[in-house]
């Protein structure tokens, strides 16, 4: 693709973040670590966004980035066409559906050996936008299907599939009346959380006592090493990026132990299927990874510079 072309159409949105209202990150969300390596300062769209390495565990996060109020506003008007004009096509509700509709026939095939045989009553889709994944789970699985999503249109034609809506945020403190539940999903959505620790707690908290989670996402080092450059990993609407060491940290210090896990086709989403256990506080072992993790970002950095 030619990369004017794709800057000329990023430029023809005239979104600006630097005028936008943004916050700091002092502490780790994962370890609570206060020690970080700036690692690159722009991202695939060029816009002037940090990007940070925590010494201590290894995650890798923005600050500072958008407030939760700036993200919004974000969300509602400029997401879509920026993602849009990134790829050089439309990506809209209704082209979302239709890549929703491969995903989820592939998160089945996953799921299925391991909850076919459970009794599983109600299902949560945290972030579940239209209900197409969750429609289709609950087809699959043969119970009531919930919608978790902030977004009133988007829940609309969710309900319009048969599903049961709850207009919030997982963060929100209210949500214990809405558990239990013995499913809870999280589909490619929580690279996009302000605070992944709270969701996680939040979540384990709406899971039954024999129930499943299965979260999703982005491995920062696959793309990472799939553009060639830091900043091709980066984006301003991820504050957080993962690895299977700082992923598999946030699932046991929450409260959840794996069961299975898997690599969907596209090679850059990787899939967790756990259960509820009991939370293994401390980010133990993860120093050494963290110096691994800027080694090998040294390492990519170096090379981008020398094909420069």
């Amino acid at each position: 693709m030619n990369e004017n072309s794709r800057t000329k159409r990023i430029q023809k949105i005239g979104f600006d973040p630097t005028r936008l209202e943004t916050e700091s990150v002092t502490g780790c969300n994962l370890c609570g670590g206060s020690v970080f390596c700036a690692i690159a300062w722009t991202d695939r769209y060029d816009y002037p966004v940090q990007s940070n390495l925590c010494l201590t565990c290894g995650l890798i996060f923005l600050s500072p980035r958008l407030t939760a109020a700036e993200y919004a506003r974000f969300y509602d008007g400029i997401y879509r066409p920026l993602v849009s004009a990134y790829h050089g096509r439309v990506i809209d509700a209704v082209t979302v559906e239709e890549e929703q509709q491969e995903y989820t026939s592939n998160l089945i095939r996953f799921l299925m050996p391991h909850l076919s045989a459970k009794n599983i009553r109600t299902m949560l889709d945290v972030g579940g936008s239209t209900g197409v994944i969750a429609a289709g789970l609950k087809e699959a699985i043969g119970c009531e299907g919930v919608v978790l999503d902030p977004s009133p249109p988007e829940l609309e034609r969710a309900e319009q599939r048969g599903l049961r809506t709850i207009c919030a945020l997982i963060e929100d403190d209210d949500l214990a009346s809405e558990g239990p539940f013995d499913f809870v999903c999280l589909c490619q959505t929580i690279d996009h959380l302000l605070d992944v620790r709270g969701a996680l707690v939040s979540i384990r908290n709406l899971l039954s006592e024999d129930g499943f989670f299965y979260v999703d996402f982005v491995d920062f080092e696959t793309i990472a090493a799939r553009t060639a450059r830091i900043e091709g990993a980066i984006k301003i609407d991820h504050p957080y990026y993962f690895t299977r060491d700082t992923i598999e940290a946030y699932l046991r210090q929450t409260g959840f132990t794996i069961v299975a896990m898997m690599v969907m086709p596209d090679g850059h989403h990787v899939g967790y299927l756990c259960r509820g256990g009991e939370p293994a506080p401390g980010s133990v072992g993860l120093q050494p990874f963290a110096g691994e993790q800027y080694r090998r970002i040294r390492t990519i950095q170096a090379a981008a510079g020398n094909s420069g």
